[in-house]
């Protein structure tokens, strides 16, 4: 009885190690385990996909930049503003354009770095500052320092740590409009761009999205004529906008970029 038991058994044991059960056996484990992995896979994509839509990038995750208070002026030889609130900004950017290389100084004392010293037939730059809590406030005023110059200031919250990007700028002569340069902006990133006009001219308007802030008219013997505009980015692609007018003159103009929290 023993013995048949195991001849019995071992016929069933060769039997399930024959080719053909080896086979159903790994169709029936691959079925398995497909139905256990795919539902895994599926929740793995789901997380990572919660990763990556909450990635804000390398140009930070703050709330993004907001413009606080612009003013501008214009004088012969030099120019200092009215009085202006600055509380809250983090980034201060002012366009200061003559006939003369510029200078630029503010009644809080801010230490000024140049973005872009753009130098043609005219001078046009564009400076800015990271002024820290207790040199921002009300009662801020802005003084250029050009022959025949104007001056545009921004005050905005929002910057970066290290918030100057990219910068360009050109010189155009005799025509009715003209473009600072091209730059690959970056999504959330603040643009500047500034203007000047070496003669009287109308109807000053920009395109590509930007805001003109901030205008100085031509005074013969007082100031060039003057604009900023600005736009806040919300993609990644190569800027280069156009101010236009209507009447033939010289002007330059040049643009920066400023980072986001």
């Amino acid at each position: 009885m023993e013995l048949e038991y195991r001849n019995r058994w071992s016929g069933r044991n060769r039997e399930l190690q024959s080719p053909m059960m080896m086979i159903k056996k790994s169709l029936f484990l691959a079925v398995v385990c497909a139905g256990l992995l795919i539902p895994c896979f599926a929740s793995a994509q789901m997380l990572g996909g919660i990763a990556s839509d909450s990635s804000e990038g390398t140009n930070g995750g703050g709330p993004g930049y907001s413009l606080k208070v612009h003013i501008s002026a214009g004088g012969a030889s030099t120019a200092t503003t009215t009085a202006i609130d600055t509380t809250g900004a983090d980034l201060i950017v002012v366009f200061v354009s003559g006939d003369s290389s510029p200078t630029l100084s503010d009644s809080k004392s801010n230490t000024w770095l140049t973005a872009i010293a753009h130098h043609g037939s005219y001078w046009g730059t564009i400076y800015y500052c990271r002024p820290p809590s207790n040199k921002v406030g009300t009662g801020h005023t802005f003084t250029e320092t050009s022959t025949y110059g104007t001056i545009e200031v921004t005050a905005w919250s929002g910057s970066a740590s290290s918030p100057l990007d990219q910068t360009n700028g050109a010189d155009s002569y005799a025509v009715t409009s003209t473009q600072p340069g091209s730059i690959n902006a970056v999504n959330r990133e603040l643009i500047i761009t500034g203007w000047l006009s070496d003669q009287s001219y109308s109807s000053l308007t920009i395109n590509s999205s930007f805001t003109i802030d901030d205008s100085q008219l031509y005074s013969s013997g007082t100031n060039f004529g003057g604009g900023m505009a600005y736009r806040i980015e919300n993609t990644t692609e190569a800027v280069n906008p156009t101010w236009s007018w209507t009447s033939s003159i010289n002007s330059l103009s040049a643009i920066a970029s400023f980072k986001a929290q």
